[in-house]
């Protein structure tokens, strides 16, 4: 997301979001802030750059430690209930 001063006002800025939920529909939207004064406006530019740059970080660390699920895990999961079945079926043919 790139925050850009609206109409070259040093009092606002617009910025883009690729997924906004409009009434249960994710919608491309454009947002707009306006301060009181250029003061806070360059606070909300800091706080919103950081609050970026923070988001990516995190955003990449928690991709790179998603353990993938193996097909050994994968089968050894199929199994245990194959086994399960098994033993369900023979308890039946007993009753």
């Amino acid at each position: 997301m790139v925050l850009s001063p609206n109409v070259g006002s040093d009092r606002s800025w617009v910025w883009n979001v690729a997924a906004d939920l409009v009434d249960d529909e994710v919608e491309r939207q454009l947002l707009a802030i306006r301060f009181a004064n250029s003061d806070n406006a360059g606070k909300f530019k800091e706080a919103f750059e950081d609050a970026r740059d923070n988001n990516k970080k995190l955003a990449g660390s928690a991709a790179e430690s998603k353990p993938e699920a193996s097909d050994e895990d994968d089968n050894e999961s199929g199994s245990d209930a194959e086994e399960e079945d098994e033993k369900t079926e023979e308890a039946e043919k007993k009753d």
